[in-house]
């Protein structure tokens, strides 16, 4: 291609040269035939200053914003092995394991008896018979420290005059026989209930012991107020039946009947021929049967002996005794653990006894067996 005049080839050589500088390009060479161009490869070389004009300025350049995400393809890191919690302290012990052992070999403990003996006209007979048989109610009684109080049927102005026999006295058989003997002058309304209360509170010659086992026998050829009813009104209405003094025991002296108090009564049974009373003993017969656990505590005053009714209420006592056991300490709150054997060789469980105090205190007919080893662990506090 032919260029037409000088000048114009001039220009545009100079622009070419302006443009080279600028991109850094190699040198073009231009052989005049034909519009071909070769680009050498680039060499690096220092930069020139060259000179710019307006219109070789390059255009602005649009800046795009590229974010380019990458995943990496690295391995999952394996999670830290979590740290074993420590275990927590173990709470400070504030009590101290004792045990105690015995075996079930005798009967032993306080015994209070009071015997309420019928002194109406009619009684000389009954009485003799009955002072003889001191025997027959401590029988199973030996090792027990017991005491035997008596008063009679007859109220004086509700106080109480009463005989009392210990074991240790020396002559406790001749004692027993004057006391129960307290001849036949006495009132015929018999009182026996209300004379039982007169008789265990006792505030002219206190002598039922704290801790003791308490028993009441009530002797009389009649029911309470000699018929049953003969002392229903009047200032002592509520001592007609049987709760004036079960109340008494239970509430004021804090005994448990059928555990640590016992009634037991010679008189004449509902349920049979006496030809010898005067009346059938109603409310004496309930308040023997008040929790006697199935137990019989009473027998017939018509019998020409009471050996056999003695030596029942004796045995019954001495169960009353048996189920009683006091500890060295006070135990803490549901820490007692017993081992032993009660009837029919079965093991003593939690549901046979209760704590009261120091005194551990078997369920009638869960006592331990007679020649058996108990033994007794418990927790007391820290000293």
């Amino acid at each position: 291609m032919l260029f037409r005049s000088r000048g114009t080839l001039s220009g545009l050589v100079s622009l070419v040269l302006v443009a080279a500088t600028l991109n850094g390009c190699k040198t073009t060479s231009f052989n005049g035939q034909a519009d071909t161009r070769t680009l050498a490869p680039r060499k690096t070389s220092p930069a020139s200053p060259a000179m710019v004009t307006p219109d070789t300025l390059p255009k602005p350049a649009v800046i795009v914003s590229t974010v380019e995400t990458k995943k990496d393809s690295l391995a999952v890191p394996t999670p830290p092995t979590p740290l074993t919690p420590e275990a927590p302290p173990e709470p400070a012990v504030d009590y101290q394991v004792k045990t105690e052992s015995f075996v079930q070999t005798s009967v032993s403990g306080r015994l209070d008896i009071l015997i309420v003996m019928d002194n109406s006209g009619s009684m000389a007979n009954d009485q003799k018979n009955l002072s003889t048989k001191i025997g027959a109610l401590l029988k199973d009684l030996n090792n027990v420290d017991w005491q035997i109080g008596v008063v009679t049927t007859t109220v004086k102005n509700d106080t109480c005059q009463l005989s009392l026999i210990k074991s240790t006295d020396s002559d406790v058989e001749t004692k027993f026989a004057k006391a129960i003997q307290v001849g036949t002058s006495g009132s015929d309304n018999e009182e026996g209930i209300r004379q039982a209360y007169n008789g265990l509170r006792c505030t002219e010659t206190p002598w039922v012991r704290d801790n003791s086992t308490v028993a009441v026998l009530i002797v009389s050829d009649e029911d309470n107020c000699s018929n049953g009813y003969g002392c229903k009104t009047g200032a002592h209405a509520n001592s007609f039946n049987e709760h004036y003094v079960i109340d008494y025991v239970e509430k004021t002296m804090n005994r448990t009947v059928g555990v640590n108090a016992g009634f037991y009564g010679i008189f004449w049974p509902a349920a049979q021929v006496c030809r010898q009373a005067s009346n059938r003993a109603v409310i004496y017969q309930r308040l023997t049967d008040y929790k006697a656990n199935g137990q019989i505590n009473y027998g017939s005053i018509c019998d020409g002996s009471y050996q056999y009714t003695l030596e029942k209420m004796s045995t019954s006592m001495a169960k009353l005794l048996t189920n009683r056991f006091k500890l060295g300490s006070v135990p803490n709150a549901n820490s007692v653990i017993v081992t032993g054997q009660k009837a029919g060789a079965a093991p003593i469980e939690a549901t046979d006894y209760t704590i009261e105090g120091d005194t551990i205190i078997f369920k009638f007919g869960s006592e331990p067996i007679i020649d058996s080893k108990v033994e007794i662990t418990y927790h007391i506090p820290l000293k």
